[in-house]
């Protein structure tokens, strides 16, 4: 599936205005002030050449050092409704582990010895032992295959995201209408988006 073409229909038909896009270093807010929990991820390359993904549902505290950026949601906590690519650089390791969900709020499957059914894989780059200090960790939904997610990359590089203006909003409208600003639109029955 292309993420792109699963983006554009979903703005097209949310009658979302591709406004502005913006680029946020997260770095140093990632383990305090950005909060993935709410968020479904998708990856579209290969976990041994992934520098970047794209995730659903990133909330930004208030706190956060790159809260600056958006002055007209002073003393607001913001959601991402809509997709924002995560790009980390050059990932020297990643471990990945996917416990499959059935569909949404259907739960976990379960194999014949009733243990919930995961899948996981690891990879490292090679020659890459140098003082490796950045290790980012996400609990979340992975999009496909459909789960939870827990992704844990290191890299020595910064990570940030790009996020299209018009999908930032305020936890508050995210709260109160989560159907209409949640990923989870994106598994109603009947609807496609590829």
């Amino acid at each position: 599936m292309n993420t792109t073409t699963l983006c554009e229909r979903l703005a097209r038909s949310e009658g979302y205005k591709n406004t502005m896009e913006i680029t946020l270093d997260i770095s140093d807010d990632f383990d305090k002030f950005i909060d993935f929990s709410e968020s479904c991820l998708y990856f579209d390359a290969a976990f041994d050449s992934m520098t970047s993904f794209k995730a659903w549902g990133i909330t930004i505290l208030k706190e956060a050092k790159c809260f600056s950026s958006f002055k007209q949601f002073e003393g607001k906590d913001l959601y991402i409704s809509g997709f924002a690519l995560v790009e980390v650089g050059e990932i020297h390791q990643g471990n990945l582990s996917i416990a499959l969900y059935k569909r949404i709020k259907e739960g976990f499957i379960y194999d014949v010895n009733n243990k919930i059914v995961n899948i996981s894989t690891s990879w490292k780059a090679t020659g890459k032992e140098e003082n490796l200090n950045k290790e980012y960790n996400f609990q979340c939904v992975s999009y496909w295959p459909y789960g939870y997610c827990e992704l844990r990359l290191v890299s020595n590089d910064p990570i940030t995201i790009k996020i299209e203006t018009d999908n930032i909003i305020d936890t508050a409208s995210y709260v109160l209408n989560t159907k209409k600003y949640g990923f989870a639109r994106l598994f109603e029955e009947g609807k496609s988006f590829t």
